[in-house]
């Protein structure tokens, strides 16, 4: 996923949808504060434990259990951000 700006440069995110199957966007604008959250990869939506849990998005690791997820993020100038376009459309 790709955040294009006007200049062409980019921000960019890559991870494993099978794992990391939802994602949220975060957007907040205050009177002191105003922030985006293009793309955050998770397993859930972000409305609470027990609204999740009722939908089945809650995930239970075992004790001693570990999970890994990879998530690669970056800029791209306006090269790089056409190339990956060119590779995101070709999917």
């Amino acid at each position: 996923m790709i955040q294009k700006h006007p200049d062409g440069s980019s921000d960019y995110i890559s991870y494993d949808a099978r794992h990391l199957d939802h994602t949220v966007r975060w957007i907040l604008k205050h009177e002191d504060q105003k922030v985006v959250g293009m793309a955050l990869p998770s397993t859930c939506d972000p409305e609470g434990y027990t609204a999740e849990k009722q939908k089945g998005n809650v995930r239970s690791i075992p004790a001693l259990g570990s999970v890994n997820f990879a998530v690669r993020t970056g800029y791209l100038d306006p090269a790089e951000t056409e190339q990956m376009e060119s590779t995101i459309r070709s999917l």
